[in-house]
């Protein structure tokens, strides 16, 4: 019989976990474990040397925007402008529609005039 042997990492530091990665890592998004060290695959390997292109069409300031979701589809447009106006004055608002249908997809996109406004409906942990 084939003798086996396990490593196993002992400096973990709890102070550092997070539920939400700092960093985005294809290599550790793509291991069961977060240990691997060479791609296992070619869609690891593409995330790997992929780089990020914005959208030149999307418009507003990403860090006054707040995504909303979970709409009920019969949710309007000035419904969400009603509620979420109380935060602060809304610069653009964008509840997203299907192309064909023109129903709601159940989710918006809110761009505030002030971070403040932001911040007020939508804390950070």
């Amino acid at each position: 019989m084939e003798e086996r042997s396990i490593t196993v990492k002992t400096d973990l530091n709890m102070a550092d976990w997070s539920p939400v990665a700092k960093v985005y890592d294809p290599l550790k998004a793509g291991s069961i474990d977060g240990t691997d060290v060479e791609p296992h695959d070619r869609a690891v390997w593409r995330a790997i040397v992929a780089r990020y292109v914005p959208n030149k069409g999307v418009v507003g300031d990403p860090d006054l925007t707040l995504f909303v979701a979970r709409l009920n589809p019969q949710t309007t447009e000035e419904k969400v402008r009603e509620i979420f106006s109380k935060y602060g004055d809304i610069r653009r608002l964008r509840l997203v529609r299907d192309i064909v249908t023109g129903f709601s997809k159940g989710y918006a996109f809110i761009e505030y005039k002030e971070e403040r406004a932001v911040t007020a409906c939508a804390p950070r942990r």
